[in-house]
């Protein structure tokens, strides 16, 4: 056994550990390495050989209990090795990218594909990687080399494509797809990505060309007929028109674009048509979505839950049309998070993060429903997993950094905390909430005055912000000092009305137990008639019950069950008092 063949089956089996899959058949790998077996195979080998293979099975382990810069050091002792080169340069380029040293990772993984520029998957990585970047000709080039190594797969002619198309290289994106259309004919998914990029070169008699020379092969293919309508329509070609109509309804009878192509999309649509729609075989994912995102925006402002239901049933079906679409599962997700179902689109976004290759909003949507719902140890595991395809982006290091500090990790949560803050240094609203974080760090570890710094520093960004305000203000909150000096920032704005102000400097003085101070500010508050509302009310009672008011507490009550749409809550205060 050659030395590449060991390095592949290493490079195996660190990945099977690495992503925590097929635990038993990993178990038996390892099993084997260690056996005598391995030792056979071992000793086929140079002593040079093993010590390449030692060092590089060193590097792996120090990466994997966390000890990414003693990985590094190893591995850049070895890049140079012939024997080594490319494996050795493909670990160096993610152990360079997880700290944020894009560069030197470009520069290594490009090192280790002339050592190997054979191999498909170091060319995938640096997809991935040039991706991230946002170097989309690159991205293109490169697709064109799979496109080389594995003529045969049609993603790669399409991603070649649509990343020339990025850069506004129209006529390079065309010319894979002429390549794509010799290598497998014209297929409809080749036919209809031309057609759009001759419209874009305003070349409609082209497009309408190569539709219908896709139609003479594909004779019941909808969207064939769907998008030569277009062209037709931006022709004013009125026969044209009417006749793939009914050749439309000859192939489809119920066909949607009836119901929906001709239909104003800012309006309410019929949502039945969604569903002929999604079990439309002949019309792609792209339309079919496209056609389904009015309403989700919809969704988004209204929540009503009619819409929210027949969306859920929609997307569920687009599930099972296309079960291994990253696309199916975040509109499924989205929904779910629009409907305030937030469970069931945690689970959604995990299902499309696992496929993979997805944009970072869907990683963005899920690390913000796992704080959401408090689910700490699974937004420790998927921030770090979004961190190693976006370095770059500061959102996974924040949800990282809360995870760390619910976690009881301190000294990690501060250290995200500030790459935050080193990443948003013209982002107010990511300041403002990095720095919240370090404050509520601070005060897990009982360092009051660095938490008051922080707190104060958070409300000079955003002088009015409720957030703090509530925190400050809220039963859970025992520290005065803090909380009349974050507040006083509020006040000193002028924003703030004077009997909210005085209502939160009750609340804060009630929670120190100093009734006679809450009373006197509540009184203040009350003397506002805007402040006749029952959340203030309430206050004014509980002082008064802990002064032995009673009588004057049961009035407030009484008021608040008059004013509040919750008239049983207060019913049930006003019973136990009378009591």
């Amino acid at each position: 056994m050659r030395t590449s063949n060991i390095f592949d089956l290493l490079l195996y089996v660190y990945n099977l550990i690495k992503l925590k899959q097929n635990y038993r058949f990993t178990f038996f790998l390892i099993c084997c390495l260690f056996s005598s077996t391995w030792t056979i195979i071992l000793a086929q080998t140079t002593d040079k050989e093993l010590q390449f293979q030692s060092s590089l099975i060193d590097a792996l382990k120090e990466e994997k209990i966390g000890n990414p810069e003693k990985a590094i050091a190893i591995l850049e002792k070895l890049k140079f090795e012939p024997e080594v080169k490319a494996i050795s340069n493909y670990y160096l380029s993610r152990l360079y990218q997880f700290k944020g040293r894009h560069e030197d990772a470009l520069f290594a993984i490009n090192e280790c594909i002339r050592a190997d520029g054979s191999n498909k998957w170091y060319r995938i990585y640096q997809v991935n990687l040039l991706e991230k970047l946002g170097r989309y000709d690159q991205v293109a080039q490169t697709y064109e080399k799979l496109i080389d190594l594995e003529s045969n797969n049609y993603a790669f002619y399409e991603n070649a494509s649509l990343n020339f198309l990025k850069v506004d290289n129209i006529d390079q994106a065309l010319h894979i797809m002429d390549l794509a259309q010799t290598k497998f004919g014209i297929l409809p998914s080749i036919a209809l990505k031309k057609a759009e990029l001759f419209r874009l070169k305003k070349k409609n008699k082209k497009a309408i060309e190569i539709l219908e020379a896709s139609i003479k092969d594909y004779p019941n293919h909808e969207e064939l007929y769907i998008s030569l309508l277009e062209f037709y329509k931006e022709e004013n070609s009125v026969d044209e028109i009417k006749a793939i109509e009914q050749k439309i309804k000859k192939i489809n009878p119920y066909s949607p674009y009836f119901n929906v192509n001709n239909a104003d999309e800012s309006s309410q649509m019929d949502l039945s048509a969604l569903d002929g729609l999604v079990a439309n075989p002949n019309i792609g994912i792209d339309q079919k979505i496209k056609k389904i995102i009015p309403f989700l925006n919809e969704l988004a402002i209204s929540k009503n839950p009619n819409l929210f239901n027949s969306l859920k049933s929609i997307s569920q079906n687009l599930i099972l049309a296309y079960p291994h679409e990253v696309k199916s599962w975040t509109l499924a997700a989205d929904v779910c998070f629009h409907g305030n179902q937030i469970s069931e689109a945690i689970s959604n976004y995990k299902t499309a993060v696992e496929i993979g290759n997805v944009p970072f909003g869907v990683w963005d949507n899920l690390l913000f429903c796992l704080i959401h719902n408090n689910q700490w140890i699974s937004l420790f595991k998927y921030a770090n997993l979004a961190l190693d395809q976006f370095p770059n982006q500061s959102y996974p290091y924040y949800a990282l950094a809360t995870s760390n500090l619910h976690l009881q990790q301190y000294d990690d949560a501060m250290s995200n905390a500030n790459q935050v803050l080193v990443m948003n240094k013209n982002n107010t609203n990511m300041r403002r909430e990095a720095i919240i974080l370090q404050a509520q760090i601070y005060e897990a570890l009982g360092d009051l005055k660095n938490s008051n710094i922080k707190w104060t520093q958070a409300m000079e960004i955003i002088p009015n912000d409720l957030s703090i305000i509530a925190y400050c203000t809220s039963p859970k909150t025992d520290k005065e000092l803090v909380s009349k000096a974050i507040l006083q920032k509020a006040f000193e704005t002028k924003q703030m009305p004077d009997y909210i102000k005085h209502y939160k400097l009750a609340q804060i003085s009630y929670n120190m137990k100093d009734y006679l101070k809450a009373k006197d500010n509540i009184l203040l508050s009350l003397g506002n008639t805007l402040a006749h509302i029952p959340e203030i009310l309430e206050l004014a009672a509980q002082i008064d019950l802990n002064l032995n008011q009673k009588g004057q507490a049961l009035k407030y009550l009484q008021e608040a069950e008059s004013l509040s749409e919750q008239k049983d809550y207060y019913k049930k205060l006003i019973q136990n008092l009378e009591g």
